[in-house]
């Protein structure tokens, strides 16, 4: 309680103590009756605590409308929060179904990318086995073919050299040993110098030729056969990777005719020159058979039958050939200059004709 309080309180209880002394004389009472009639009647004190304060009353209509207000403020409350919450609720559950969208659509890529991975693997898979099995399979065919190929050349190899045997054996036909101009072949000389054209020197015939690219013949001129086997011997002179060689079935006019060559490196070939001196190769290869270098000599044999050419090296199979642009006419020889001046020495011109041939 309050100081002002408490000093009202202690007063009112001394005024009651003052108010209840007894009067014990007549004196008394009449100075109390006059001072009762003379004095005014103090007010009742107050009590404490004071009583409550009986509630202020409204008009109804006031009660109604503030009654009204926060109902209406509590709807608008409740409103607002449902508004709020479905909002949210929604947003939430759109953003659940994106997030449901995205991890289902991360999901199918994931799964489509390892189908496509696997396809990949498994198509890898199938092409490394094709692979393996078509490597498989060509090794196959290529050892099938290449012991089929050996097969088939060791027997094209055994049947020619039986060939070679067959059409060189008896008497031959024509036959030179090219040691003079004595023989029966009427062989062509004469050139610029002795070393340049065709002549017999030292024993041997000799076919030379100085200029790059050049090929000079020497030719039987009394010759002419059609399906023979012929034969010579060759010494290399001079000439760095020359050629040299025989020529047979040479024209009339001595402009076209057949060249089988050797090389002093080991390679061979036949080649078809026309009137025009233009050479077209039939066949060319390269042979161990072959002795190589300058100074070496080499036997050529040469089977033509029809239009079928096989030729041999110091008596071992070369190759074979097929032309039938020419069928028959003069023998001969020949060298070529591809490096440097060429001179090759002949000897030992034999010829057969196989008479079951024709």
């Amino acid at each position: 309680m309050s100081e002002e309080t408490t000093m009202a309180a202690r007063t009112a209880s001394k005024q009651t103590k003052e108010s209840i002394i007894p009067v014990t004389s007549s004196e008394s009472k009449q100075d109390a009756s006059t001072t009762a009639v003379s004095r005014p009647t103090p007010a009742p004190a107050p009590s404490w605590p004071p009583p409550p304060t009986p509630p202020v009353r409204r008009p109804l209509w006031k009660t109604i409308a503030l009654q009204g207000s926060i109902i209406l403020s509590l709807l608008l409350l409740i409103s607002g929060s449902v508004l709020i919450i479905f909002s949210t609720t929604r947003g939430y559950a759109h953003a659940i179904t994106r997030v449901d969208n995205l991890e289902a659509q991360q999901t199918r890529n994931a799964v489509g990318t390892i189908q496509a991975q696997v396809r990949g693997t498994q198509q890898a898979l199938t092409n490394a086995q094709n692979a393996i099995e078509a490597s498989a399979t060509a090794q196959a065919v290529a050892t099938t073919q290449a012991s089929d190929a050996t097969i088939a050349a060791t027997a094209t190899e055994t049947a020619n050299q039986d060939l070679l045997t067959l059409w060189t054996q008896g008497t031959p036909k024509f036959t030179d040993a090219l040691t003079n101009d004595t023989g029966s072949g009427g062989w062509d000389q004469g050139g610029a110098s002795s070393y340049v054209g065709c002549a017999f020197q030292n024993g041997s015939y000799h076919a030379s030729e100085n200029q790059l690219s050049y090929l000079q013949p020497c030719i039987a001129q009394k010759t002419n056969f059609a399906d023979f086997a012929y034969q010579i011997t060759l010494t290399s002179k001079k000439g760095n990777n020359g050629q040299a060689g025989l020529i047979f079935r040479v024209s009339n006019s001595n402009d076209a005719y057949y060249f089988l060559y050797i090389s002093t490196d080991g390679s061979y070939g036949i080649d078809y020159y026309d009137a025009s001196g233009t050479a077209t190769e039939i066949v060319h290869g390269i042979s161990d058979a072959i002795n190589t270098g300058v100074e070496a000599s080499n036997t050529l044999t040469l089977i033509a039958n029809k239009d079928q050419f096989i030729f041999f090296a110091n008596s071992q199979y070369l190759n074979s050939a097929s032309d039938s642009t020419l069928s028959s006419g003069k023998i001969g020889v020949a060298v070529v200059d591809n490096d440097t001046p060429i001179d090759v020495a002949f000897s030992n011109a034999q010829l057969w004709q196989y008479k079951a041939s024709k």
